[in-house]
């Protein structure tokens, strides 16, 4: 029985981990789409500070952005964003390192950063990478929580004028 118990608590302790993702988006070519970064975290067991990169395709050919700003959630618990931008693999890929913090409250689950991609109108109708990796998040006592990271996929569609 005492087995079992420990069996559930483990399974009950996975189940409950913090993820970090960003959410698949969808546009035309030539349009500007928000892609949301979305924190999901137990109950009242959020994270303090976050931080994280996130790399999309850029480049002459590839999508343009606005610097990622603070999504609702974070601003609810008073938290700041602050990214400073890089070329990965110039110049095809553009990665944000970002860091999210301010105060002691916890983040609780939703939306905690939103970047902005302009597609060109020349885009080719496909399914492009967003990816996040080397995320890390703090509890109230500066621990590291464990954290899940999932990136997901922006597939553009042709523009209305080419359909």
């Amino acid at each position: 029985m005492r087995l079992l118990v420990l069996a559930l608590s483990a399974c009950g302790s996975l189940l409950a981990q913090t993820v970090l993702a960003v959410a698949p988006a969808s546009a035309s070519a030539g349009e500007r789409v928000s892609v949301d970064i979305i924190l999901t975290s137990p109950a009242g067991a959020g994270p303090v500070a976050l931080q994280w990169e996130f790399t999309f395709p850029a480049g002459p050919r590839g999508f343009r952005s606005r610097t990622p700003a603070a999504g609702p959630i974070a601003k609810s618990a008073s938290k700041s964003l602050a990214c400073s931008g890089r070329w990965r693999k110039a110049p095809v890929a553009y990665t944000y390192a970002c860091i999210l913090s301010g105060g002691r409250n916890p983040v609780p689950s939703g939306i905690i950063g939103t970047v902005e991609l302009d597609i060109p109108a020349s885009a080719k109708p496909n399914s492009y990478p967003l990816e996040l990796d080397r995320a890390k998040a703090v509890n109230v006592t500066g621990a590291q929580l464990p954290l899940k990271v999932e990136s997901a996929r922006l597939v553009v569609h042709p523009s209305a004028g080419s359909r």
